[in-house]
């Protein structure tokens, strides 16, 4: 779909085990993004 590679992205909301944060960190990192991820929970 979209090629993140060599980019940084950061993900609030997405510690849940369950959740659109999470899923959208997935699909990030499934696109080649170094991912960052932050929530309130770990």
């Amino acid at each position: 779909m979209f090629d993140f590679k060599d980019q940084v992205v950061i993900v609030t909301g997405s510690g849940s085990k369950r959740g659109i944060g999470r899923g959208i960190a997935n699909m990030f990192a499934e696109a080649g993004a170094q991912v960052i991820i932050a929530d309130m929970n770990e």
